[in-house]
């Protein structure tokens, strides 16, 4: 598998308009709830019970970043423990990647996160963030087989496969001194440097105090594969690309807060960005069906659920405070945490079907609703995560 590593770091840069690209208006104060549920958007659903078993005891998994797929395997970060799990995709656990520590294969908690699956070659990769950034590579039983150094940009970085052939990365810290003027690296398979695209705007931090080291609470990263093409959106960033398989940046949305933005005033002062936070829209996943453009913020230590109608340019917020109504099968509302072509993926805690209380009146196939009444009522509420997968309709 020939992987070429994108370094995606914080584009700070003001709102431009270019043509035909559409412009999505948050604005959480004038906004209403819409119709819109799950069985409009999905055609399938599909929960994956994780094994659990004392080998294996996964507190919680992460929002993003925290599960990787492959045609035959999971592999699963606990968020608690900081530790690697391999799972085939019934759910069955395959083995426990690693150990925490300093020593050949082991990596730093919370410094370590999951990289990829590469099935061609047999192996897994994690990315270990410590005095040195490196990429660690196990076989698909969880043997050690070798570590690779890489550049400090590479190694603080989000990422997601495009195509089997590339790997786009984020840099987590805009604000750390050195780093290049520009939003988007593009890096080959030997970690060299191709070429940077997008220019960012630059401006001044001023610190908090002289023995203060300033800290902001930065956007969250977006990207999501659609149609074939990457798309990514940086923290702070205004506008959302297509990325072609080319390797060009193609502006497709502009998400736009108007007066809720993160001015450039209040990103140089984190006194001021912290009086103001909670009442900035702070923009958490962003991700497009064949209709829509889903976007989930916050906004006064609220969660929203946008839903963005690209025919009629009209939005609407979803009628639920945790995602998607869900009245496919009864079950838990949806958001998902990622996006790959046309699967939705998302994960759930054990005790929430539990909790569940969902009195939609399912409008999904017959086995669906009765697949999910049957796992509610088997699920134990102290069992390790459920995995689950929705597929969109198509040219919806």
């Amino acid at each position: 598998m020939k992987l070429i590593f994108y370094s995606i770091i914080f584009n700070l840069i003001s709102i431009q308009t270019f043509i035909g690209q559409d412009v999505i208006q948050i604005d959480p104060e004038r906004i209403s709830c819409g119709t819109l549920t799950l069985s409009d958007l999905i055609e399938s659903i599909e929960y994956i019970p994780l094994e659990t078993n004392n080998d294996c005891l996964i507190g919680d998994i992460g929002k993003n970043n925290s599960v990787i797929l492959s045609n035959n395997y999971i592999l699963i970060q606990c968020s608690t423990t900081q530790l690697f799990y391999l799972f085939n995709r019934a759910g069955k656990l395959v083995k426990k990647i690693g150990n925490i520590g300093n020593g050949p294969g082991e990596y730093l908690r919370y410094g370590a996160v999951p990289f990829a699956i590469d099935e061609e070659n047999q192996r897994i990769i994690l990315r270990n963030n410590g005095a040195e950034s490196k990429l660690i590579f196990y076989d698909l039983r969880g043997k050690y087989l070798r570590s690779v150094s890489v550049d400090e940009k590479l190694g603080a970085v989000f990422h997601a496969q495009f195509d089997d052939r590339f790997v786009m990365m984020h840099l987590n810290n805009p604000f750390k001194a050195g780093i290049p003027p520009f939003n988007y690296s593009i890096f080959s398979d030997d970690y060299k440097l191709i070429t940077e695209k997008i220019k960012k705007a630059d401006y001044t931090i001023r610190p908090r105090s002289s023995n203060q080291f300033t800290v902001t609470k930065e956007e969250g990263f977006s990207y999501y594969l659609y149609n074939g093409l990457l798309h990514v959106k940086g923290a702070l960033n205004d506008s959302l690309y297509s990325i072609s398989r080319n390797l060009s940046f193609l502006p497709k949305y502009i998400i736009n807060p108007g007066k809720y933005s993160f001015t450039r005033q209040i990103l140089s002062d984190p006194a001021l960005f912290d009086r103001v936070f909670q009442y900035r829209v702070y923009l958490t996943s962003i991700f497009e069906t064949d209709g829509y453009v889903l976007i989930s913020y916050r906004y006064q230590n609220k969660d929203y659920y946008h839903c963005y109608d690209k025919r009629l340019h009209s939005s609407m917020l979803f009628n639920s405070a945790s995602g998607i109504p869900n009245d496919y099968d009864g079950g838990l509302d949806f958001w998902p945490n990622q996006q790959n072509g046309n699967e939705f993926i998302t994960w759930y805690q054990a005790y929430l079907f539990e909790e569940n209380d969902n009195r939609i009146k399912p409008k999904g196939s017959k086995n669906a609703v009765e697949y999910f009444k049957k796992l509610r009522k088997d699920m134990e509420s102290d069992a390790n995560p459920v995995l689950v997968i929705a597929k969109m309709k198509q040219n919806i």
